[in-house]
């Protein structure tokens, strides 16, 4: 997955504006001539200035997805765009003399397929449909907590939020599942369940960044929660969640011995394998299998 693009341009403020009007997302000044594009979606694209003119990136044509309205952004700052009825491209004059082909995104915002627009009922129909894990999932926590939010969430998943995006949208990418925390003033109480197969060792953790559950008054080794601003994190120990299974080797070592003392009766017709073979010269007798007898 490309998660950054960067770019060398003559004139990188340009090409910031450039790369600001298709996402439609403001571009940071990182200083020193240097800039950064985030989109809610797909990877950054970082602008270099360049000090000589043969490190300029022109030969970095791509095609992105944008929304109906990139065109019209595009032509309204000056930049040479394709005229009505023509493939969409648009080329970033003054920097990198690049030429952009765009894709208009559908009207679920996501498809580059341009099929016709579905009535409303089926609209409907689609959304409520479950997320798969080619889709994956987006959960949305609004607060004024942001940081803290994300922190925790970080910890709890052992994971490293993202940059925040100029928006003051963090987002956390855990497996399948994306959990875009976005800053909102006054917002709604939510309830967010979290899973741990190893709680206690995930509780420890937290505990140790600052973040102290508050246990469960029926079943406090299994269960709690944790209170940031407007967001009460509902936690349990589960066997669903981005950790990978853990083997019980008590069962497997418990089943092995019991296998190895004969405490278990045959279901079916024993085939013998390969470990039943003694030797190029003997054999067990499939009749009667203490029997060792040369083999024919």
């Amino acid at each position: 997955m490309i998660t950054e693009i960067r770019l060398v341009s003559n004139d990188g403020a340009s090409t910031a504006r450039f790369w600001s009007a298709i996402f439609n997302v403001p571009a940071e000044d990182l200083g020193d001539g240097r800039w950064r594009v985030t989109p809610v979606a797909g990877p950054t694209v970082t602008v270099n200035t360049a000090s000589v003119v043969e490190v300029i990136s022109r030969y970095s044509d791509m095609t992105v997805s944008v929304d109906s309205g990139a065109l019209d952004r595009l032509r309204a700052l000056g930049f040479d765009v394709s005229a009505p009825g023509e493939p969409m491209q648009a080329v970033d004059v003054n920097g990198c003399d690049n030429t952009v082909h765009m894709v208009v995104r559908s009207w679920d915002g996501v498809t580059d397929v341009d099929w016709e627009e579905p009535s409303d009922a089926e609209k409907e129909r689609i959304r409520a449909l479950p997320t798969t894990a080619t889709t994956g999932e987006v959960r949305l926590i609004e607060t004024a907590a942001v940081d803290d939010v994300a922190a925790f969430l970080g910890v709890w998943f052992d994971v490293t939020p993202e940059l925040a995006l100029p928006s003051g949208v963090v987002r956390i990418i855990v497996g399948d599942t994306l959990f875009r925390v976005e800053p909102a003033e006054a917002a709604d109480r939510q309830w967010i369940p979290l899973g741990a197969r190893d709680y206690a060792a995930v509780v420890e953790r937290c505990e140790e960044a600052g973040f102290t559950a508050i246990p469960s008054p029926t079943h406090p080794q299994t269960a709690g929660h944790i209170d940031i601003d407007n967001v009460t994190f509902l936690l349990a120990a589960t066997g669903r969640g981005p950790e990978p299974a853990m083997r019980d080797d008590a069962y497997y070592q418990q089943f092995s011995a019991a296998v190895e003392a004969g405490d278990y009766t045959v279901a079916g017709p024993l085939e013998l394998g390969p470990a039943a073979r003694q030797s190029d010269l003997e054999w067990l007798d499939p009749d009667d299998p203490d029997n060792i007898v040369e083999r024919p």
